[in-house]
């Protein structure tokens, strides 16, 4: 079970989730991905934490959140970002810090 409201997520913690991607360029006309580009998708418990609780990449506009990705976090809020490496090197933030909730689960 998920929702999305926003940019924020709230998930049942060990749940597989899979998020589509909708990536505009500056003149809002949506972008494809090249051959090359990378999407990261990165969460921490906080901001300022040094180490990510999960991270993955992916070449397409799809974001896919695993059992494993999830199953041994604890319950509660977490942040999260969506970047965009172009091939050519230059960087995007496509998804700003935003909440991801992980909310419990009775089947462990």
């Amino acid at each position: 079970m998920y929702k999305v409201a926003g940019n924020a997520i709230v998930m049942t913690r060990g749940d597989t989730v899979t998020l589509d991607l909708s990536i505009k360029n500056s003149d809002g006309e949506e972008y494809e991905l090249y051959q090359g580009d990378t999407v990261v998708f990165s969460v921490k418990k906080n901001i300022d934490d040094t180490k990510y609780a999960f991270q993955k990449t992916f070449v397409e506009k799809r974001i896919v959140i695993e059992n494993a990705d999830t199953k041994d976090l604890e319950f509660g809020d977490y942040v999260y970002d969506v970047q965009l490496t172009y091939n050519d090197g230059q960087i995007a933030t496509i998804i700003t810090p935003s909440k991801l909730q992980l909310d419990v689960e009775v089947h462990c």
